[in-house]
């Protein structure tokens, strides 16, 4: 049997034809379910009318059903191409039809025959489940890893008496009691045998998804347990606490839906069977819990923790809390003692239990405490099982679980005992509601008076319990035993291969003595068999070998920035993206196209932005100059866009980092090493280098927005230092220790780091950077200014008006933007030295301590360069370009000098036909 089942399940072609005929059958129901069944016998199409709601309700109905029909058959057919697409595809038919039943139930269209239907249609995806769990036993080509010892098989049948337990809710009562005398009873199951109660059906239908859905979670358990028993324990841990979360969602519905009906004077004797499933799966889960950690355990999966008897000493504790709020269920909330009648004592006392178990009776204002009381219960029980379910399974979230529960037992005692506290203080005041909760529990009237009787609460002296056992905690402090334990332990494991190198030294030294001994000892002992001997000498260093080197202890699993890890694993995925790239090549650019290409892109784009050709050559230009670019104006005038469409259009990457006003450091722009963690923890700036190191052909701009928020030396200080070296040598270290990738036994170096603590600055990187002028940013230092190439944006640009569709992006790779950036730079004769102006305003600077560097000449020479090679009538804007340069560079200096006789310097800047730089001048301090 066997074989023959390994023999079907690894033909591919039945495989496909199982999955085609199943989407088929699936089809085949859904078209039956809506169009075959109507309600009264009569056919859907018999139902359209469009002169009523309920026709054309029908006729909706029949086009979607159709539509979802021949969906269904394409899935069959996708199937049969090697998709495997069918359970996600049936899971969204029946969703679909559960929602035309609904719809056609509400409108009479059809009845709840077409239910039988949808059934029929879920097995039939329950069919293929199980297909899939013989092909993955009889067809999977994976190396199975199985191992069925005790705790497994008694793990799996856990696991099928849990799925049975959870279908009690089906046949269970919801609520069970009397209306008007009148017995009723809420069974979910009853949804399925014909019923106009619209919840009930829709609770069956909700209620059968869930069940499937836990129903299909164990079936892939079940595959799991053929071939895999670690991901058998895993998975099956997943179901069981899947089907123990449907469990307290009902448990807690029934009991919610019992105290909302038992506050009508209609209802009485209300009760809730929920609490049986509630029951036995909070048993299977521990059970299952215990069980499942010794799976992991013999499986080497799972730490031997050394913090247990902490564990039990929490798990004390949360069990005082725990039955110290249960207990107020059945402690006096007021107790009343009275003289009535005949002078005749009186003594009556009201508990939670009574409240609960009489919500009726309560009045509005008890009500609210009876609700409480609900909540108190159902948490405090459903928090005590996920301790203990934690505290089994030995969990690393045990502490926190266990410290939330004591806090929420400790606020709930605290809130009841101040509501029997409140009544006991204000009994004065509340006699008419006491009196009335009296009379409506035990019959009593008027028991409580201004003069007669008295009042007291038993649930405020629990708080006094909770305290004196917080106190005890406070002393024994297993919290903070366990944070300590667990820190010492991981500087344990941190010392392990210290130690065993350590070991490992040593006891090559004791190698080398014991071959000293033998080989003196042959020596004294020389024979003809001396030959032989010294083999044997040999034999006797590998088996010391041999029982050495099983002792060296492997690389424990360790990753010291698993930002890094994710980068370095998104390589392959970056190749791809480049090899798309290139399928949309620029072909044969040059600076002037490349400029004009972007103003048509950034036009035509949906933002529809407005740039010249001048502006674009600026940026080309600033580029070319320098690494830093920092683009100023007022907001609103296309400063972070300009580098976005820039790179959208090239097909580069443009990544934003928002500087912060509280940055004052380059770690709130790199990163932080954390000494305890022992783990680097990149910032965005540092994580877009390291992927600009991986994508080494695109160009990049990491674009700092609003940088001037805080001052740009605080964060950017060791960059500006950095442009001042050769490409090759810009590097920046991360952190004082060595980063690595520890697994499989061995370090691994991260793909971009130097010595695993060093990122070299890609070439292919550019830092933009974005500056307000308001008083809520800080000036730009000329340190800033001289290494940067600087834009103003002084007014918004035009609105374009006329566009037409979008054009396609074109990649431009960095090396071929390099090249045309130096070819500019080589192949254009400009020297700043002939410009006879140029020292003119020189001289005129002078007195206001501004002048050229040799950083700023240079600068000057290549921007000019760059620039006119973006046009084609090049030679003509040589001084339209040194204006620019020099107003950004050098002449906006004067923006922060006192400059006394300003008609003067307007008037040298006119003479000089440098009109930009004389604007500018008039402009000085029209603010003061």
């Amino acid at each position: 049997m066997k074989e023959k089942l390994e023999k079907i399940y690894k033909n591919s072609i039945f495989l496909r034809i199982i999955g085609l005929s199943l989407n088929i059958i699936s089809a085949i129901l859904v078209l039956m379910g809506v169009l075959a069944i109507a309600y009264n016998d009569t056919l859907l199409v018999e139902k359209i009318n469009f002169n009523d709601g309920q026709g054309i309700v029908a006729f909706a109905v029949l086009i979607i059903t159709v539509i979802l029909g021949i969906c269904q058959i394409c899935f069959g057919i996708k199937n049969v191409c090697g998709k495997k697409c069918f359970l996600i595809e049936s899971i969204m038919s029946i969703a679909i039809q559960i929602v035309l039943i609904s719809l056609g139930i509400s409108f009479d269209i059809f009845g709840f025959g077409n239910v039988f239907l949808l059934i029929i249609t879920i097995i039939v995806m329950i069919v293929y489940c199980i297909h899939t769990v013989l092909e993955s036993i009889y067809g999977a080509k994976i190396k199975k890893e199985i191992n069925h010892n005790r705790n497994y098989i008694i793990t799996l049948i856990m696991n099928i008496i849990s799925i049975l337990a959870l279908s009690s809710i089906f046949f269970i009562p919801l609520y069970t009691g009397y209306y008007n005398s009148k017995e009723v009873t809420f069974i979910i199951i009853d949804g399925l045998m014909g019923t106009n109660n619209i919840i009930q059906y829709i609770s069956f239908i909700i209620t059968f998804l869930v069940y499937i859905a836990s129903v299909c979670v164990f079936l892939h358990t079940l595959k799991y347990y053929y071939w895999h028993s670690i991901n058998f324990s895993k998975a099956s841990k997943e179901s069981a606490y899947i089907n123990f979360a449907v469990a307290i969602v009902y448990f807690i519905v029934g009991n919610t839906v019992v105290f909302y009906l038992g506050t009508n004077n209609n209802y009485n004797n209300l009760e809730t069977y929920y609490w049986i499933p509630f029951v036995i799966l909070s048993i299977i889960t521990l059970l299952h819990s215990f069980i499942n950690s010794k799976n992991e355990f013999n499986e080497g999966k799972s730490e031997k923790r050394t913090l247990f008897g902490n564990n039990i000493i929490i798990l004390v504790f949360v069990t005082l809390f725990t039955a110290v709020t249960i207990s107020s269920l059945f402690t006096s909330l007021i107790h009343v003692e009275s003289k009535i009648y005949n002078n005749s004592n009186i003594s009556v006392t009201i508990t939670g239990i009574d409240l609960l178990m009489n919500p009726s009776k309560t009045g509005s204002g008890f009500t609210v405490l009876a609700f409480v009381f609900l909540v108190i219960v159902i948490c405090a029980i459903v928090m005590f099982i996920i301790t203990l379910t934690a505290t089994f399974t030995r969990s690393k979230e045990q502490k926190r679980i266990a410290l939330a529960t004591i806090i929420m037992n400790f606020a709930f005692i605290f809130i009841v005992g101040l509501f029997g506290k409140y009544y006991e203080i204000t009994s004065i005041i509340n006699i008419e509601q006491i009196n009335e909760l009296i009379d409506k529990m035990y019959g009593y009237k008027d028991v409580l008076s201004t003069d007669i009787g008295t009042v007291d609460s038993g649930c405020f002296y629990l708080i006094f319990i909770d305290v004196f056992f917080a106190i005890v905690l406070f002393f024994f402090k297993p919290f903070t035993k366990a944070e300590k334990d667990l820190a010492d332990e991981i500087n344990l494991k941190n010392d392990e291969p210290i130690k065993i190198a350590i070991a490992a030294n040593e006891t090559k030294s004791d190698l080398n003595e014991i071959k000293e001994d033998i080989e003196n000892e042959t020596n004294v002992k020389k024979t003809e068999k001396e030959e032989k001997t010294s083999d044997k000498i040999e034999e006797e260093i590998a088996e010391k070998n041999e029982d050495i080197l099983p002792q060296v202890k492997v690389i424990p699993n360790f990753d010291a920035c698993p930002a890094f890890t994710e980068l370095d694993n998104k390589l392959s995925y970056y190749n791809d993206l480049l090899f798309q790239r290139k399928n949309k090549l620029f072909e044969n650019p040059s600076l002037p196209d490349i400029v004009q290409f972007v103003v048509d892109y950034a036009r035509e784009s949906r933002l529809h932005l407005s740039y010249t050709p001048q502006t674009i050559a600026k940026f080309v230009a600033g580029l070319g100059a320098t690494k830093l670019s920092i683009l100023q104006g007022m907001s609103g005038t296309g400063k972070t866009s300009l580098p976005k469409i820039f790179l959208e259009a090239l097909m580069g990457n443009c990544e934003i980092v928002e500087v912060e006003s509280s940055w004052k450091d380059k770690n709130e722009l790199i990163g932080y090493y954390n000494e305890f963690s022992k783990v680097f923890t990149p910032k965005k700036f540092t994580r877009m280098l390291y992927k600009a190191s991986l994508n080494p052909d695109v160009i990049t701009f990491i674009v700092l927005d609003e940088m001037n928020l805080s001052r740009i030396e605080y964060y950017f200080s060791d960059f500006l230092s950095l442009m001042e070296n050769e490409p090759e040598k810009r590097e920046i270290q991360l952190c004082n220790v060595t980063l690595t990738n520890d697994y499989d036994n061995e370090k691994h170096q991260y793909l971009s780091l130097i010595d695993g603590h060093t990122l070299h600055i890609p070439q292919n990187v550019w830092f933009i950077g974005t500056a307000n002028r308001d008083e809520s940013t800080f000036e730009i230092s000329d340190k800033v200014y001289d290494r940067a190439a600087t834009m103003n944006f002084n007014q918004r640009a035009p609105k374009v008006r006329n566009y037409s569709n979008p054009i396609e992006s074109k990649y431009l790779s960095y090396d071929k933007f390099e090249k045309l950036l130096e070819k500019a730079i080589k192949e254009q004769t400009f020297d700043l030295e002939s410009v006879s102006y140029v020292n003119d305003v020189e001289a005129l600077l002078r007195p206001y301590n501004i002048s050229f560097g040799n950083r700023i000449m240079n600068q000057i020479e290549e921007y000019v360069k760059i620039y006119i090679s973006c046009f084609t009538n090049s030679k003509e804007l040589i001084d339209e370009a040194l204006e620019d340069i020099l107003l950004s560079k050098v002449v906006s200096k004067l923006e922060f000098k006192a400059v006394e006789d300003k008609e003067s310097l307007i008037s040298s800047f006119e003479k000089l036909k440098l009109f930009k730089c004389a604007e500018f001048v008039s402009k000085l301090n029209e603010d003061l």
